[in-house]
């Protein structure tokens, strides 16, 4: 849920493939198809209602500027080129981002930082959506994808542009979505924010322990490590875990 879901449009099958590879070791992101034409393109794009549309811009016959009209105006935009003159018009049409070919592995991920804090600005789900504990959630485990029980959830941790989710047997796996929107996506009453960068599942918690200074120290099911509540938080959690 809430991954990146990606086309890619290229008329060249080894620029295709040599682009989802890359892709494909970006957490958080869902390829849900490739086109060599504007035509298959759209039908694509809508059909798979991804958000995230990877264009080439010199196509047989037509032009990925061709695409762009078509194009729900919340899909996000990045062209991908062997030309550098068609820039100041990718702007103009509000492209997120424009890469030269070859594209490296950092400018690539400078893309999706850029796609990540697009993604987070969007809104919200409203509160009467929230999560129930018999929901699953799709994650990025490597290269594989699985599915994860959220009552099965221990902790969910910040890492950069995306949040990794740890469950209660030893399964990890990271997800496109900021720790603020999972604040408003959970169950209030099972999982609570310890510090700026994590949320737990109170039902997880096995042991706990006072540490200096006002602070507390928990011990949840499936992790080896302890995690340390913050000083302003701690009271908060020592109310819910009735101490």
């Amino acid at each position: 849920m809430n991954d990146l879901g990606v086309v890619i449009v290229d008329d060249e099958p080894k620029a295709r493939r040599l682009l989802k590879r890359m892709l494909e070791s970006f957490p958080g992101i869902d390829i849900r198809g490739e086109a060599d034409s504007v035509a298959m393109a759209e039908r694509l794009i809508k059909e798979t209602r991804a958000g995230v549309v990877f264009l080439d811009i010199e196509l047989i016959g037509e032009s990925g500027f061709d695409l762009v009209p078509k194009l729900d105006e919340e899909t996000a935009v990045v062209f991908v080129t062997a030309f550098n003159e068609y820039a100041l018009r990718a702007f103009e049409v509000n492209a997120l981002d424009y890469l030269i070919k070859p594209v490296s592995e950092d400018r690539l991920a400078k893309s999706i930082r850029r796609l990540g804090k697009r993604q987070r600005q969007r809104p919200l789900q409203t509160s009467s959506e929230r999560l129930h504990l018999d929901d699953v959630i799709l994650v990025q485990d490597g290269k594989k994808r699985r599915w994860l029980a959220l009552k099965n959830l221990c902790l969910i941790a910040a890492n950069d542009n995306f949040t990794v989710l740890h469950s209660i047997d030893g399964v990890s796996g990271a997800v496109w979505r900021s720790l603020e929107q999972w604040v408003k996506l959970l169950p209030e009453d099972q999982f609570a924010r310890i510090h700026r960068g994590m949320i737990v599942n109170l039902e997880q918690v096995e042991t706990f322990e006072p540490i200096p200074v006002n602070r507390l120290k928990l011990h949840l099911t499936g992790m080896a490590e302890s995690c340390i509540v913050s000083r302003r938080l701690t009271p908060q959690i020592r109310k819910r875990l009735s101490l």
